[in-house]
């Protein structure tokens, strides 16, 4: 069919599609991004959790768009919580810094923010933290060809989420086992 039609034509359509599919994600999630950053211009001097959580969300929504803003905004959220003594911030800022290096493909960072994180988490009885944790884990253990140790920490976090009802997770947890079983060629 996009064989027989015109060349401009074709092109004008590949945009229009490409507008209504990417484009007004991209926009809603630069706008969040300005309005966070606007907030936490105006707090520039506060070193309190709220703060360190503005900072922490900020740097979620930098995973794939600007990873090295994630970094930045990830290491001066924990940095803070830190300073304050906040446990709870310290956790989530290290839970950011190994997704960050997982996506870089830095490993052995990811695997080592990932288990401060865990133990963090595990330390203030943080399940959510505890469960992303896990998972980022199971990840890298994937990569490694570490398909039990994967398995694992996939189920373990699995259990965790199913406690928390987290049913974004739980999807996410499965399709990794699903991937998991596939790359070891157990279906």
């Amino acid at each position: 069919f996009l064989a027989l039609l015109n060349p401009m034509f074709k092109r004008l359509l590949f945009l229009f599609i490409y507008s209504l599919i990417f484009l007004p994600g991209g926009f809603a999630k630069e706008k969040g991004i300005g309005k966070m950053r606007q907030k936490l211009n105006a707090q520039s001097d506060s070193r309190d959790t709220a703060t360190v959580n503005l900072m922490n969300a900020l740097s979620t929504e930098y995973l794939y768009l600007k990873p090295d803003s994630m970094v930045f905004f990830a290491k001066k959220a924990l940095e803070i919580a830190q300073a304050i003594n906040y446990p709870l911030g310290e956790a989530n800022a290290m839970g950011n810094l190994a997704r960050v290096y997982y996506v870089k493909g830095s490993y052995l960072l990811s695997l080592r923010y990932a288990l401060d994180a865990s133990r963090a988490s595990e330390k203030i009885n943080d399940l959510g933290g505890m469960a992303y944790a896990l998972n980022c884990i199971g990840l890298i253990h994937l990569t490694q060809n570490k398909f039990e140790e994967a398995n694992r920490d996939f189920l373990k976090a699995l259990s965790l989420a199913k406690r928390l009802k987290n049913n974004k997770l739980q999807a996410s947890l499965y399709l990794n086992l699903g991937i998991s079983a596939a790359e070891n060629k157990n279906p």
